[in-house]
């Protein structure tokens, strides 16, 4: 597989005026000492826009850069925003559900800090925490093929996630909580085809408490089941994802 790169640049402008582009820190590092690319070698860049931009490497002293040669076509485009709201775990769990969740489609990923949720994160950690986050969706989308990057968020509160200022654009918002509900599965042949958006909304290890389901049934989320197997909660993004994914790629209405 030809390596792929995540740069923060108008790629399409350098490649319009034949331009160089200088691979960031971490991409020279990686390229250079890790996987000891040589002079020449072909490289696939991308920035978030949608499209894969195929490169060729050029060595200077311990810098890399990239002379852009074309542009490939773009990721197929959902009719249907689908987003995770995903309560905070664990560093390890944490890391590992937005990886997975940006290989399995999600196009915004929130981490919300629940009631009930082991880790706590003050101010000054939360900033430090998403650059981190935020690399690692990027190299996720290098190791998949995407060439779009989900939109990263973080809200102190449930309620504070489901209240955003785009709520109105959502049409169908699922949380999943231990209990008698509908199955996903039944409930996706629910949504109408007219829907803009799905969000899925999964909570901490010890669940969502009273205050936080009562929140979210008020604002219009439908609780949900996956069945009789209880998920941990680095399992239940991922595989919702996976079940959402799988019923977006049936309706070819929803790719443009």
């Amino acid at each position: 597989m030809t390596p792929r790169f995540f740069v923060d640049q108008p790629l399409d402008v350098a490649l319009s005026a034949n331009s160089p582009i200088t691979l960031p820190d971490t991409a020279s590092h990686h390229a250079l000492r890790v996987l000891r690319l040589e002079d020449g070698d072909t490289l696939i860049l991308f920035n978030g826009d949608g499209y894969p931009y195929e490169a060729r490497l050029v060595i200077n002293g311990k810098k890399a850069l990239a002379n852009l040669v074309s542009v490939g076509p773009r990721d197929p485009q959902r009719a249907i925003k689908l987003t995770l709201i995903q309560c905070l775990s664990t560093a390890e769990k944490m890391d590992w559900t937005l990886e997975k969740a940006t290989e399995l489609g999600a196009e915004e990923i929130v981490v919300v800090q629940s009631e009930r949720s082991k880790v706590r994160l003050d101010s000054d950690r939360v900033e430090k925490k998403l650059e981190r986050w935020q690399e690692l969706i990027h190299a996720a989308c290098g190791q998949c093929g995407r060439n779009t990057v989900p939109t990263l968020n973080y809200s102190v509160t449930l309620k504070q996630s489901l209240s955003a200022p785009a709520v109105q654009a959502f049409d169908e918002t699922f949380i999943f909580t231990l209990g008698e509900h509908p199955l996903l599965v039944s409930q996706m042949r629910e949504v109408q085809p007219a829907c803009n958006s799905l969000r899925l909304v999964i909570g901490p290890e010890s669940g969502f408490s009273d205050k936080e389901l009562d929140v979210a049934l008020k604002l219009g989320a439908r609780p949900t089941s996956l069945g009789w197997r209880v998920l941990r909660t680095e399992t239940a993004g991922p595989a919702v994802l996976a079940v959402a994914e799988a019923w977006l790629s049936d309706r070819a209405a929803n790719l443009r």
